[in-house]
């Protein structure tokens, strides 16, 4: 799927092949498949032995590319908690070293800045600073934490805030910076009096929709809020998330 240039010249296609790549892999591993695992790998290789000459992987043609590149690289940081080996660390380094030094990502889109995920995940292991400034650079110009910690209703597009909402937290886990768990402690407070509906979840069907009998869900809100919830029992250890994050899960 990856290997074959998708049928539309968009970002729309390579993410979904990426949550395509991401699930075949965990899933794969989880009931020991091996054709999931093969599959899954198959594009993980290709990807990582198709890189640029300046180490950027994948297409360069593609607008707002960055974003996908999110969801691919969970299939691969999946990959390495699961075989270990620094070709996965060492190529993703080599990618955003690149992607830095043209300043290529754009704070001021929706997603983009979400590659702060995976910046703190490869300075977790290699204790590399740049990378973790880099990810806390990429999240304080978007002024998402700004965003996150004022008093106004939570608006907009449902996956893509459930996607950056986590990212605050992500940095306290680094950073010990208690402002960036408040952020996000804030918003999931605010998420839950507002959006929450009786499942576990928060309204959104594209955008947040408020409580009501004809408010809903689409399943990318259910997926990233659960991301979120996730990364959010990790800096507190609050089993109230790990009861919504097991909730979304099932």
């Amino acid at each position: 799927c990856v290997r074959e240039k998708p049928d539309n010249n968009t970002w729309a296609a390579y993410e979904q092949y990426g949550y395509l790549v991401d699930a075949m892999l965990r899933c794969g591993y989880q009931i020991n498949d091996d054709f999931l695992l093969n599959k899954a790998k198959a594009q993980i290789q290709y990807v990582l032995n198709h890189a640029g000459p300046d180490g950027f992987l994948g297409p360069k043609n593609v607008p707002e590319i960055q974003w996908p590149h999110v969801v691919f690289f969970r299939a691969m940081m999946a990959e390495y908690g699961a075989i270990g080996g620094r070709k996965i660390v060492d190529a993703l380094i080599k990618h955003y070293k690149m992607e830095k030094d043209q300043n290529l990502l754009n704070v001021k889109t929706a997603r983009e800045i979400c590659n702060a995920e995976q910046l703190c995940w490869l300075y977790g292991l290699t204790g590399e600073q740049w990378l973790l400034d880099y990810a806390v650079q990429l999240v304080n110009d978007s002024g998402c934490v700004k965003h996150l910690l004022r008093d106004a209703p939570t608006r907009g597009h449902g996956p893509c805030n459930q996607e950056r909402y986590k990212l605050p937290t992500i940095l306290y886990l680094y950073t010990g910076e208690k402002k960036y768990l408040d952020a996000n402690t804030k918003t999931l407070r605010r998420m839950e009096e507002e959006h929450m509906l009786v499942d576990g979840s928060t309204s959104a069907a594209e955008d947040f929709t408020g409580k009501g009998e004809r408010a809903c869900h689409e399943t990318c809100n259910i997926s990233d809020l659960a991301w979120n919830f996730g990364y959010t029992l990790l800096a507190t250890g609050d089993v109230a998330q790990e009861d919504l994050a097991r909730r979304h899960i099932q």
